[in-house]
């Protein structure tokens, strides 16, 4: 018995998958309400990966430096920051520790492309990836931090920047409508690259959080884009994945449609087809993790069967 998995064609976008695929009103309220819940994580979670490396301790408002404290001078200070009246007083050199005040904005992208439209098991990839967009908008708003967000696809949809709760719910109502579109980019890439390179050039720095369908192999536009956009903003690639991503289910001949159009036809009881399956989706997976580790991305599987909320909490503390 054979088992035909296939992307979803234009012809089955019927108003009951529309629905089914689209979240309702009141799982985004319970999810921003679950969001503002973690209230015991601490609000130093964000990370600058620049010529100004570390961890900043940051309000994330206005410009200009606020004194904090005084400590010894170590070697390396700026002999700018001494504190000398504290010096004079103390007798050894005192110097000032400040608290930087910006405005710097976390944006969320997702890369929607065919492969999001896929899913064995609770939901849809696509569905998966919104609801992981709506967890760090609705995050970035309880922490008060401004946030965008962007989805990449043949016609890029994007959200300008916005500040508060009311306007990232907004802002997450707007992205939860276009999780299924009549036409989807089925059989066709995204302009993945080409907006990594836009983004690159953007001088304001930011938190990036890209969304995309994983295991794919990151082409070498992918990289050197990737490459060029860690010099300015730090970045963080949330990989949707589906079980059936890593390994094949044992269910016969299977017809699969790829990416380029074409129809492949795979017996999934054999066992050496299967081992071949997850060997390469694993080489894919380890080199493209190799990648994101060498330019310092950090990187954060979300399964398409599980608790979204519960994955990402790691890398909201």
């Amino acid at each position: 018995m054979g088992l035909d998995l296939q992307y979803f064609k234009k012809s089955d976008t019927t108003e009951h998958f529309r629905k089914k695929n689209i979240l309702p009103i009141s799982e985004l309220t319970a999810l921003r309400h679950a969001v503002d819940a973690l209230k015991d994580l601490d609000t130093r979670e964000l990370k600058i990966q620049s010529t100004r490396s570390g961890a900043m301790l940051s309000k994330f408002r206005g410009q200009g430096l606020d004194l904090v404290d005084l400590r010894s001078y170590q070697l390396g200070d700026d002999v700018r920051h001494i504190d000398w009246h504290t010096t004079a007083r103390m007798g050894h050199p005192y110097v000032k520790v400040f608290m930087q005040e910006m405005d710097l904005e976390i944006q969320v992208v997702v890369q929607q492309d065919a492969g999001m439209y896929f899913g064995t098991r609770h939901e849809l990839k696509i569905s998966t990836a919104t609801r992981a967009a709506m967890i760090l908008l609705f995050h970035a708003s309880r922490l008060e931090h401004s946030s965008s967000c962007i989805v990449v696809r043949e016609r890029t949809e994007s959200y300008p920047r916005v500040r508060g709760e009311q306007s990232a719910m907004n802002m997450a109502m707007c992205v939860n409508t276009i999780n299924w579109v009549d036409d989807p980019c089925y059989g066709r890439d995204t302009v993945f690259s080409a907006w990594c390179r836009y983004g690159a050039e953007d001088q304001n720095q930011k938190n990036i959080f890209l969304i995309r369908s994983g295991v794919k192999r990151l082409t070498e536009e992918d990289r050197e884009a990737l490459s060029m956009m860690v010099h300015h903003h730090s970045v963080t690639i949330v990989e949707i994945l589906d079980p059936m991503d890593l390994e094949l289910p044992q269910a016969g001949w299977v017809s699969l449609l790829s990416p380029d159009g074409k129809i492949r036809r795979i017996n999934t009881d054999d066992s050496e087809q299967r081992r071949g399956y997850k060997k390469v989706r694993e080489t894919i997976l380890r080199d493209n993790l190799q990648y994101y580790s060498g330019l310092g991305i950090d990187w954060l599987p979300v399964m398409n069967d599980q608790d979204t909320l519960k994955q990402m909490r790691f890398i909201l503390s």
